[in-house]
């Protein structure tokens, strides 16, 4: 074979490594945005332990229970905490618990008034804007089939909170829960924007536990958002990362845990940040690792 023909074979294995290369590059971009995806939807599986062991407890004195089957919770610091995520992975428990009926949703922008959240409600059920409480209770029972299960998600900023809380919980959920036979259940999530302390608040608000240890669900619970902990990031990027199957080795992930949680000290809003940023890092050397073995 002459000169010039081997130089022609080799330009195009050439050409051809370049092509299979660059449709490599282009998998891989496709594959992180599938993985940034897919991480995001998998972030609700990191651990709130405190939180997740308290829903467990819910779940056991209220929602098992024939009759009295509603809870009332609160998550404090929303933001910063990531209280998004607890209710998402709220959300995916409860709809394994019976018939998910789709969520009321009301957020309050600037001002927090029972008059908005009463509006939001009755045009929600189609009903008369001006109907007092008790008929709108009355009403909004009535849509719900035996065995649903039925959530209310409310997110008010922390300067207007206590007013509202008060009339929430000993006017309009001790309405709502009154009598209720357990045919349905019912689930609250208030989200405080900020912090709260509810000093203001009477102590009789919130839940204490009754004579007997069980959960009083027409009061309000907090669920404690703390912060993760580094074995709480490290075991998420262990089992749901997706890293561990693509080859990333647990000294690599345990590296990468202590990067993120040194980040604020585990702090959610920061923590979140960081891990979706360093696990971009870590899929490209994983993948180059791939590609040189």
């Amino acid at each position: 074979m002459s000169d010039e023909n081997r130089s022609k074979i080799w330009e195009r294995i050439e050409s051809k490594n370049t092509k299979i290369n660059q449709l490599k590059q282009k998998d891989n971009i496709c594959n992180l945005a599938d993985l940034r995806k897919d991480w995001e939807d998998k972030l609700i599986e990191i651990d709130f332990n405190e939180a997740k062991d308290l829903i467990e407890k819910f779940k056991k004195d209220c929602l098992n229970k024939n009759d009295r089957r509603y809870a009332l919770l609160l998550l404090d610091n929303a933001i910063a905490m990531e209280a998004e995520l607890m209710l998402g992975w709220l959300e995916n428990y409860l709809k394994a618990c019976g018939n998910w009926t789709q969520p009321f949703i009301h957020g309050f922008t600037t001002t927090v008034t029972k008059e908005d959240f009463m509006l939001s409600l009755a045009m929600k059920y189609k009903f008369l804007t001006d109907i007092e409480i008790g008929d709108l209770v009355s009403k909004m029972r009535s849509q719900f089939c035996a065995g649903e299960i039925f959530m209310i998600k409310i997110e008010i900023p922390a300067v207007d909170a206590s007013e509202f809380l008060l009339w929430f919980v000993q006017e309009f959920w001790q309405q709502f829960t009154d009598g209720l036979d357990g045919s349905f259940a019912v689930v609250a999530a208030i989200s405080i924007d900020g912090q709260f302390n509810g000093e203001s608040l009477p102590a009789d608000v919130f839940c204490q536990s009754e004579f007997n240890g069980q959960i009083n669900g027409q009061k309000m619970k907090r669920l404690p958002l703390q912060h993760w902990t580094q074995d709480d990031v490290k075991f998420w990027l262990r089992d749901h990362s997706g890293l561990g199957k693509k080859g990333c080795d647990m000294k690599k992930i345990g590296e990468v845990a202590d990067i993120v949680w040194n980040v604020d000290k585990g702090k959610p809003i920061n923590t979140r940040t960081a891990l979706l940023k360093n696990l971009g890092r870590l899929l490209v050397e994983t993948t180059q690792m791939e590609q040189r073995t």
